[in-house]
């Protein structure tokens, strides 16, 4: 008996190691993992890319930052420990007070790039204005608050050119709200 079992597990694990794969077996395309060349194929495609520019980009300025902008900065409230007032209440914000680091300005300009750069031929015109309309509305507003708030600021429409060449001096209010 155990001799049969024996003989069977060789010539099981035999037919096993005899037997392969293809060799484009392990060669599979993901069809899982989205990514920017392969997003942008279609209308729902665009509408799915301005999407965050409604919720996430704003979510911490509208839940924090913009109290302390507004009304810090007026002087209308004060919280000593809160991270996002007091700094606009004493004037001493920066670009990574809360509410400001979340990049308002580069998410809408990723979106206009990405929808004019890397759209398939399956995306119709319409969609693609819409889009960018919609994305350029909400750099708009972005722009304005920057102006409303701070006056001069830096203008730009493609965020990867920012990257090496991020010393660029500030456009005055009136550029800024022209842009906006």
């Amino acid at each position: 008996m155990k001799t049969k079992i024996l003989l069977f597990g060789s010539l099981l694990s035999a037919g096993l190691g005899l037997t392969s794969c293809a060799e484009d077996f392990l060669d599979q395309e993901n069809t899982t993992n989205i990514n920017a060349e392969t997003f942008f194929n279609s209308d729902e495609a665009i509408s799915e890319a301005v999407f965050p520019l409604y919720n996430y980009v704003w979510n911490n300025f509208n839940d924090q930052a913009y109290y302390g902008m507004g009304d810090g900065k007026a002087n209308n409230i004060t919280a000593q420990y809160s991270n996002y007032i007091y700094p606009y209440t004493n004037f001493n914000e920066n670009g990574l007070s809360e509410g400001l680091f979340q990049a308002w300005v580069a998410q809408a300009n990723n979106a206009i790039n990405n929808i004019e750069e890397r759209s398939t031929s399956n995306v119709s015109e319409e969609a693609k204005t819409h889009g960018i309309a919609e994305a350029r509305f909400m750099r708009g507003l972005a722009y304005w608050y920057i102006a409303s708030l701070w006056g001069d600021a830096i203008i730009y429409t493609n965020t990867s050119d920012k990257v090496n060449n991020y010393v660029v001096p500030a456009n005055p209010r009136a550029d800024v709200m022209e842009f906006a």
